[in-house]
């Protein structure tokens, strides 16, 4: 059983302009976006979904995401609707989280508690925000990568996800 979306040229981009369904979850990114990201649950349970969101140099444990190349990084950079729709994956990840971010600045919701309990009673979901940080980075968005990265800092010390502070120095801040 081959990867048929590491056959498909620049695959990352072509799920951020809704012209492929990768597998295992067979969904455009419109898709994703309107029936998954309300959907906490499905969110919660399943981690495939995160690589073509937050494509990144490495595929991680997903063997149906396509590495990101240099030619679609550029690509990403430049074209304006995919921007968009990155910000909006973001976002959608963001209020998964507990959390909204405003232009470059980042606050809790208005009533966060539950997710950001299901963020903590669930480490996996910090491998997530790992590779929301390499995905960033790779597209040269450091400005809003440090002030989250400052923000997830005041949540650690402040207590709601102080047992994130592992993740933060091993992982978060490396990235």
């Amino acid at each position: 059983m081959g990867n048929k979306s590491a056959k498909i040229s620049n695959p990352n981009v072509k799920f951020y302009r809704d012209e492929i369904a990768p597998p295992p979850n067979d969904v455009t990114f419109g898709e994703f976006c309107e029936f998954w990201s309300v959907d906490y649950n499905r969110l919660s349970k399943n981690d495939h979904y995160i690589h073509w969101l937050f494509p990144n140099k490495e595929t991680g444990k997903n063997d149906t995401c396509v590495a990101i190349t240099d030619e679609e990084i550029e690509i990403f950079k430049n074209d304006e609707t995919i921007l968009y729709r990155y910000l909006r994956a973001f976002d959608i990840m963001l209020e998964f989280f507990g959390m909204q971010r405003k232009g470059n600045q980042f606050e809790l919701l208005r009533n966060p508690d539950e997710r950001l309990l299901n963020l903590r009673k669930h480490s996996k979901h910090y491998m997530k925000i790992t590779r929301m940080i390499k995905s960033f980075r790779l597209m040269g968005m450091d400005d809003i990568i440090e002030n989250w990265l400052q923000f997830l800092l005041q949540l650690i010390e402040e207590g709601p996800l102080d047992n994130a502070s592992g993740s933060y120095h091993q992982y978060w801040m490396k990235a």
